[in-house]
């Protein structure tokens, strides 16, 4: 029971694969790679502006300051920079997370195409013409499939009228090599 839903599960995966195009993924890792650097960016420099604001209000009040309020404000801006390095350390491993369950699901949709791909031309090397082709999805192998397909068909369809011509010849051939053997008898 568990072995067929497992199966099962890798079917809906795999067709849910066939419908995805690699420009689509492609387009999908590049906008995340591009928001996080920019949120990543942004994040930094409010917390380096909040940090040089400080350091402006402490270099003017300095004088005015005592040890216990120094202390505060060194206390806030490494707490400040803890915080932004936590962020930054926390976006920037649920980006490489992401990317890498994108780039997983693009090898594995390559390596698949590829795969039928290859063994539909390894067949047709071998002047195999029942391939069967899996036309199903919207992504770029499955319009390789059915052009691949239309390949196929009208090989056959041309190897098909090859041999019908070949036996109209080959009739013809035995007619005029009957009528020849009695003209000369």
């Amino acid at each position: 029971m568990e072995g067929n839903n497992l199966i099962r599960n890798e079917r809906n995966s795999s067709n849910i694969l066939k419908n995805i195009k690699m420009t689509q993924l492609l387009l999908i890792i590049l906008i995340l790679t591009s928001l996080s650097i920019s949120y990543l960016a942004y994040s930094s420099l409010n917390n380096m502006a909040i940090l040089n604001n400080d350091m402006n209000i402490l270099h003017q009040n300095i004088e005015n300051l005592n040890k216990n309020e120094i202390q505060s404000m060194v206390n806030e801006a490494n707490r400040l920079y803890e915080n932004a390095r936590k962020l930054f350390t926390g976006i920037s491993t649920a980006v490489i997370i992401i990317l890498a369950v994108l780039t997983f699901i693009l090898i594995k949709l390559l390596k698949d195409s590829m795969a039928q791909i290859n063994d539909v031309l390894t067949k047709l090397s071998d002047y195999d013409f029942t391939v069967e082709l899996q036309e199903d999805g919207k992504n770029e192998f499955a319009q390789m499939n059915r052009s691949l397909y239309i390949v196929i068909k009208n090989m056959k369809e041309a190897l098909a009228q090859i041999k019908d011509r070949s036996e109209e010849v080959t009739g013809q051939s035995q007619t005029l090599a009957a009528v020849s053997e009695e003209m000369s008898a």
